[in-house]
C-alpha cells in the first residue's frame, strides 16, 4: 500500500497570494519531493476547511487560526506563518493539538525602516498636499500647504525599540532628529549605548513632534493608541504606524485628525488586512497616507520571506533542512 503524500496548503487572501507562488512550490518540492502543494485563495471558512481537512501543513500570513479552525483541521501538523509574529494564531490551541507553529524572526528590517522615513518625509514636507494642489487644482504655490516642519531638532518618539525601531533611529539621526525610545523591555544600558533617551509613554506624549509605532502586538498594547492617548498629546504630532493595525484605535485616530490633535498620519497597516477602500473613513484625506502593508516589500526581502517560510514548514514536517541558517 502506497504512503499518502504530504499535503501542504498555501492559503491567504487573494491579494496576498499575488506573488510568485511557483517559487514557493519549487522550494517545498525540492525538500519534500512527494509533497502535494495546493494553492487556495481564501473566500470563506467553509471552503478553507474543506481543503484543509486532510492537510499536513499550512503556509499563510493573515488567516485567523482559532479553536474552530483547528477543529476542522484534524491532520494538521505544522503551520508556517510567512510574516513576523504569531498574532493570527491561537498558540494554546495549537499546542494542545501538538501542531508546530513557526514565524520569521527577521527578513525586512531595512525595508521597513526605509519605508518609515519615506512616510515621515512625505508627511513632514507635505508632498502629498503639494501634489494635490498641482494635479487636482492646477495651482503652483508652495504656501498653500501651510506650515512645514523642519526635521532637524524635532523629536521622534519610537514605540517599540527592537530591530526595526533601532534601524529607524539610525536613519532619523541622519536628519538631525532627537530620538525618544518607548519600550518597557529595552534595558536602560542598551538605550545609553545607542545614545538616546528611554522614556515613558507620557513623556513621549508631551514632547514628540513625530510618533512612530513599531511594537509587536500583545494583550497589553492592543489599541494602545486610543482616544485617551490622542487627547493627551501636547504637540499635534505626525503619527506613523508600521507595526500592526491592532495597536491603533482607528476611530480615535479619525477623531484626533478631525480635531487637529494629530497633524498627519502615515499608516502601512489597518485593523482589517483586507479593507474595503471605497468606504474606509481614513482614505481620501489629504493629510493621511495609507499603503497596503507594503513596508516590508522589496525583491530581496520577498525572496528571503518565501525561502525562510518554506524551509520552516519543511523542517517542521520532516525534521530535515539543508539550509539550517534560514530557519528563523
Amino acid at each position: 500500500m502506497s504512503k499518502k503524500p504530504i499535503k501542504i496548503v498555501i492559503s491567504d487572501y487573494e491579494n496576498v497570494l499575488n506573488r510568485n507562488l511557483k517559487f514557493e512550490i519549487q522550494q517545498i518540492q525540492e525538500k519534500i519531493p512527494q509533497a502535494q502543494v495546493i494553492i487556495h485563495p481564501f473566500k470563506d471558512r467553509s471552503s478553507l476547511y474543506q481543503v484543509l481537512s486532510d492537510a499536513d501543513g499550512l503556509l499563510t500570513a493573515y488567516l485567523t487560526m482559532d479553536k474552530d479552525f483547528f477543529d476542522h483541521c484534524p491532520s494538521l501538523k505544522a503551520i508556517s506563518v510567512n510574516a513576523t509574529g504569531y498574532t493570527c494564531v491561537d498558540l494554546e490551541e495549537a499546542k494542545k493539538r501538538n501542531i508546530s507553529v513557526c514565524a520569521i524572526r527577521e527578513y525586512c528590517t531595512d525595508e521597513v525602516a526605509d519605508f518609515t522615513l519615506a512616510l515621515l518625509l512625505n508627511l513632514a514636507k507635505k508632498i502629498k498636499l503639494h501634489e494635490d494642489n498641482l494635479i487636482r487644482k492646477n495651482i503652483w504655490n508652495y504656501e498653500l500647504v501651510g506650515q512645514v516642519m523642519a526635521l532637524k531638532d524635532s523629536t521622534l518618539a519610537i514605540f517599540g525599540f527592537g530591530k526595526i525601531g533601532q534601524a529607524v533611529s539610525v536613519r532619523a539621526k541622519a536628519f538631525g532628529l532627537n530620538i525618544l525610545a518607548v519600550d518597557p523591555y529595552l534595558p536602560k544600558e542598551v538605550a545609553e549605548q545607542l545614545g538616546l533617551s528611554l522614556v515613558t509613554t507620557q513623556f513621549a506624549m508631551d514632547h514628540a513632534d513625530i510618533i512612530s509605532n513599531h511594537m509587536s502586538v500583545s494583550d497589553k498594547n492592543t489599541a494602545i493608541f486610543d482616544e485617551n492617548f490622542f487627547n493627551g498629546l501636547k504637540k499635534k504630532p505626525i503619527f506613523l504606524n508600521l507595526a500592526r493595525g491592532a495597536s491603533l484605535d482607528e476611530d480615535a485616530l479619525i477623531k484626533a485628525l478631525d480635531q487637529g490633535l494629530v497633524s498627519a498620519a502615515g499608516l502601512d497597516v489597518l485593523i482589517d488586512e483586507n479593507p474595503d477602500t471605497s468606504i474606509h473613513p481614513l482614505f481620501n484625506q489629504n493629510n493621511v497616507i495609507i499603503t497596503p502593508h507594503a513596508a516590508f516589500y522589496s525583491q530581496a526581502s520577498m525572496k528571503k520571506l518565501q525561502t525562510i517560510s518554506c524551509n520552516n514548514l519543511c523542517y517542521c514536517l520532516t525534521g530535515h533542512l539543508e539550509l539550517t541558517d534560514h530557519l528563523l
